[in-house]
Formats: structure tokens, sequence, C-alpha cells
């Protein structure tokens, strides 16, 4: 779209009433094939989109009606508008509204776009599946031309080494490793023409056994069989390597469930050694991240259980050398038996701002200051219930405590769970310290520095932690792949 056309949609936009844009909009709904929301996710999605443009989430009601769209969790719904005060709207309510509509039209466009096949086809044959990273990504910048399918173990006088991942890609390859040997510093792949490719660690980490990432820039020629030396020693070790899997949709690789508008695929791939091994690939909103699934002993997040065919508990262990945080393995009996069904509870995610959330906090002189003071952080409502400036018998000089009030809900789809200041943003230097509820596992208060004449304490936030509640289901899919 040029400017001139973009320049005649607001226009047409600005031209409508808020009424009319009801009419046509409030019926738009995602086609089946492409939308993998639940039922209240859309409903969700509608009533903000709609509230912020000032109209009811409902097409059939009118601006002033009495009902009014359940609020948004866990942003607070606005105040539907009065048909007298839509027909008071100002010129820039109109041309802010005829900005909204003009950016459902260029989504709308964007599917349109999208549903084409050609379109399609080009979108879709970018996703590959990398086993050893537990990842799917896009090819579009480095398309990943072969992969190794399954872990290879060396073993020689000296220890083991295991190589657990490869990624041959059109301009940069790469390479994870672990080893209960010395560390080696390079690895190199010779096909059967002779030509040799030598891998750098980029990283080596060592706690008992070591692991490694490996890296290689340029393209390689993959034979049939490569052989496989260590810092420039031969070794035994032969490995082929295959094309990746390619699918039109992440869902394509496994099963796939939808809660709390975030979407999960559970990829089970058959291992060597008679194990199963699911990785959760996750489909989520912008500027977010998902930092744990509950796998780890020691996140404080609900864990996820795992069936067998009876119904019986299925015990299941992630790698010893590689813990994937979205990867976890157990045993099969390799006949493709069905049954095995894996329930996610609730994930810990984090949700990063579009730029700092600034807040200021007054700081008492000595004692406490009761404040009771919220603040909205990335659309979860933060309390600051007191303040207290600590002695300096029980803590280092200067130390301040702030009490907080997240109003965790163990009912909400979405809770808030802890925060910590960004220091970075002013390029400033400190620490901080929390305590977390033992039953909400939210924080309830924060320990950071302060002078002592300090009056007033400013931090800023970049990221949040929170809890979305599932549960995500699968029966699995454990033929061998």
């Amino acid at each position: 779209m040029n400017a001139n056309e973009e320049k005649t949609l607001f226009r047409l936009a600005d031209s409508m009433e808020p009424e009319a844009a009801a009419d046509r909009f409030g019926d738009v709904e995602p086609s089946r094939e492409e939308a993998r929301l639940d039922a209240q996710a859309l409903d969700r999605i509608r009533s903000r989109t709609f509230a912020k443009l000032g109209l009811a989430a409902n097409p059939a009601l009118s601006p002033g009606s009495d009902t009014a769209a359940a609020p948004d969790t866990p942003a607070a719904a606005e105040a539907p508008l009065s048909s007298e005060a839509v027909k008071r709207r100002s010129p820039l309510r109109r041309r802010l509204l005829a900005a909204a509509v003009a950016g459902l039209c260029l989504l709308a466009g964007a599917l349109a776009l999208y549903a084409s096949p050609d379109v399609r086809a080009q979108v879709r044959k970018m996703l590959q599946f990398i086993p050893g990273y537990g990842t799917v990504q896009s090819s579009e910048d480095n398309e990943i031309l072969y992969i190794l399918p399954a872990p290879v173990a060396h073993l020689d006088g000296t220890g083991r080494i295991d190589i657990r991942g490869v990624s041959i890609g059109s301009t940069h390859s790469s390479a994870a490793l672990t080893g209960t040997a010395a560390p080696i510093k390079t690895m190199e792949l010779i096909n059967a023409d002779g030509n040799r490719y030598e891998f750098k660690a980029s990283m080596i980490a060592s706690a008992g056994d070591w692991t490694g990432g490996f890296y290689y820039t340029g393209p390689i020629k993959v034979t049939e069989e490569m052989s496989v030396s260590f810092d420039g020693t031969p070794s035994d070790m032969k490995i082929r390597l295959t094309p990746p899997e390619k699918v039109d949709r992440v869902e394509d690789l496994g099963v796939t469930d939808v809660r709390s508008g975030i979407t999960l695929t559970a990829v089970a791939t058959a291992q060597r050694n008679g194990q199963m091994r699911v990785t959760l690939v996750p489909q989520l909103p912008s500027a977010s991240r998902i930092e744990s699934f509950g796998l780890g002993s020691y996140e404080n997040i609900d864990a996820p259980t795992l069936t067998g065919p009876a119904g019986e508990p299925i015990p299941y262990m992630r790698d010893e050398n590689f813990p994937n945080p979205n990867e976890l393995m157990f045993g099969h009996n390799g006949q493709g038996e069905a049954g095995y069904k894996l329930y996610i509870p609730e994930l810990a995610l984090v949700r990063r701002a579009e730029k700092p959330v600034k807040l200021t906090i007054p700081l008492p002189q000595s004692g406490v200051l009761e404040l009771n003071r919220q603040w909205d952080l990335l659309g979860f409502p933060v309390k600051v219930k007191r303040v207290e400036r600590l002695t300096y018998d029980s803590y280092v000089p200067g130390s301040i405590r702030i009490e907080f009030d997240l109003q965790h809900d163990d009912t909400e789809m979405e809770s808030l769970l802890h925060f910590f200041p960004d220091f970075s943003v002013k390029g400033q230097s400190g620490g901080a310290s929390s305590r977390l509820n033992e039953v909400t596992r939210a924080m309830e208060d924060m320990t950071l520095e302060a002078e002592p004449d300090q009056q007033e304490l400013t931090i800023y936030v970049t990221e949040i932690r929170t809890v979305v509640r599932g549960p995500w289901e699968f029966e699995l899919n454990t033929a061998a792949k």
C-alpha cells in the first residue's frame, strides 16, 4: 500500500460513524484453520480491541447499552461510552478511531494475503524442527540443510564424548557436545571427499561433566557419512546427517493444545536408547518468553504429570547434561503403544515492556511509611503497602524494605509473580532481594539500597514474571520417528 492509498483509506475511515464501524467489524472472525485460540481468548481479544475504540465488544450492543463486555484479565475494562458522549467525540477522537479501523483493514488484508496458496507455501516451508536443541526455527535467514537425528557417542581410553545435536545451515552451522574427559576446543567434520570443517567452541561449561556449544561459518558439503575428529585427533566416530523435517505449521509436528492464549505443541521423538523425548514448542505473544514449564525441581510452579496407557503415573526425567527447559524423557517400549498423556498445569512466563515502567516511591527518614499507593505494571495492579527504613544493626546501611500487594488471584488465567528493578536503564548499579509468599509464590517484599537522607526512590521495570494457568493436555504420538 502506497502513501496515497493509505491516505484514502484513512479519509474513508474518518468519515465512518463509530456505530457503522461496529456493524462492519463486529463480526470479524479469524478463519478456523488459522485461529488456534479458544473461545475465551477470542472474546478477550475482541473486548480489548473494541474497548480501545470506545465501542461495545458485542456489535449487537449499542455504545450506551447497560450490558458491558466482561473485563479483560489482567487489564481493567474501560466503561462503555454513552450515545451522547459518542456524538460529542472530537475530530482527534475520530482520527484515532479511523486509525484503529484502518489497522483492522490492514490486518484483514494481511490475512487475505496469507490465505493465498503461493504465499502460504513460502511461509510454511520455513519451519524446521531441530532435534538436540529442542527448537523449531525459521529458515528465512539461514536455511537448515542437515541435522543429526539422534545423539551419538564416542568412547576412548580417557572418557566419553556425546554429540547431542548438529545443525548444518546454508550460512552457519552449530553443534552441541557433552563429555566426561577433558573439554575439547574444536570439533572437525570430514566429508567423503576429504574436505575438513573445523567447529570452534563458543561456550564450555563444566559441573562434573562438561557441555559445549560449537560453531562454523560458511557452507559445508555434506556427504552420506561424515567422520569426526576432536582437537585434531582422528576418531572412529562416524555420523550420518539427514535433512530436517519441514512442516506446514508448528502444529503439524505433534499434538497441540491452546489455553490462556498460549499454544503448545508436544513433539515426541523416539531415542536410540529406548526412551522417548518430548519437546514442548510454544507459540507466544510478542515480547514474551516461557521461563519455566515446571520441569526443574527448584522451580516454583506446579510440575507436569505423565500417565501411561492404563492411567498409571509414568516417571520422567530431564537430560542431565543438556537440560533444555522445554524437554523431558521417559522410558518407552518402542512399539508405538498409544495412550501416554502429558498434563502441563501452568507456565512461568516473562513479559517485556515496550519501554521501561517508572516507579517513584517516597521514603521515610526512619521507621515505616504507610503508603497504600497502586501502580499499573504491564496491565497488572501493583500496590505498595508500606516502606520501611531498616536499622543499621539488622541490614547494611541505607537499606529499605518495600512491602507489596501483587493482588495475586489463583482463579485468574494469569497472575503476577514478581519483578526486579532494571538498574541498567539509567546506567546505575545496585542490587535487590525479595521474599515470596510460600502459598501463592508471589513477591511480598523487596529490599533495596537507599542513601540515609534519600527522600524518594525511583526504579525502572522492564520485565515481569507471571504464572499462566492451563491446563495443557496432550495424548502423545509415540510412534517412532
